[in-house]
């Protein structure tokens, strides 16, 4: 089994996250600060039930779905450090879209999360 054939998975459940944090991100922009208790269970109702919120959710759903397939076909063991490309896609996605700070600590925190993944993840 090639490579790609065998990472497909992965790499969607992988992007299918980054794109529901990014829907829940711009969804929570929209609504505000959130103080979590049982005495707000109408607030966390009307937080999770927002259009961009639900879209969020389900890139979540199919992401773990992708996920199962995955692990289906890849070690748990090579799969799961792997998610890391998450957190690289991540910091791309909130610096370029969110305007959030992108810190020289930050870049080399994602160098060593590549190089990491090379070691565990692609080294066969």
């Amino acid at each position: 089994m090639s490579f790609y054939s065998k990472y497909s998975y992965l790499f969607v459940s992988i992007f299918l996250n980054v794109i529901g944090q990014f829907f829940l991100k711009y969804s929570m922009l929209q609504f505000g600060q959130v103080s979590l208790s049982l005495n707000n269970l109408n607030t966390i109702i009307k937080m999770i039930t927002r259009p961009f919120s639900i879209i969020g959710l389900c890139c979540y759903a199919i992401s773990a779905i992708f996920w199962m397939a995955a692990l289906s076909r890849i070690e748990l063991s090579r799969a799961y450090p792997m998610l890391s490309l998450g957190y690289v896609l991540i910091l791309i996605v909130s610096h370029f879209i969110f305007s959030e700070t992108l810190l020289l600590t930050k870049v080399i925190g994602i160098f060593i999360i590549i190089i990491g993944i090379c070691l565990v993840g692609w080294v066969e």
